[in-house]
């Protein structure tokens, strides 16, 4: 198995998953504490953050799997709270 080989199945598919059970919790959180607009805003700012950490930290081939995921994980509870 090559090195992307490695990449995609031993840290990205369980990063992915640790994201996904971060912004659940967040966002939970965040649909109970604040209005739609001030979730929608700190929804905002994780999802540039996450941009950011992709450029410093990861491969480029992750930041649509991760913006996907956050984002997806965001508008679904969103969409169930408000």
């Amino acid at each position: 198995m090559g090195e992307m080989g490695y990449y995609e199945n031993d840290f990205e598919d369980a990063m992915l998953k640790d994201t996904a059970a971060y912004y659940s919790q967040k966002a939970s959180s965040w649909s109970v504490e604040d209005s739609c607009p001030d979730y929608m805003l700190k929804a905002e700012e994780c999802l540039k953050k996450e941009k950011d950490r992709v450029s410093h930290y990861l491969r480029v081939s992750s930041e649509t799997k991760l913006l996907e995921v956050s984002i997806g994980i965001c508008i679904a509870t969103c969409n169930l709270n408000f």
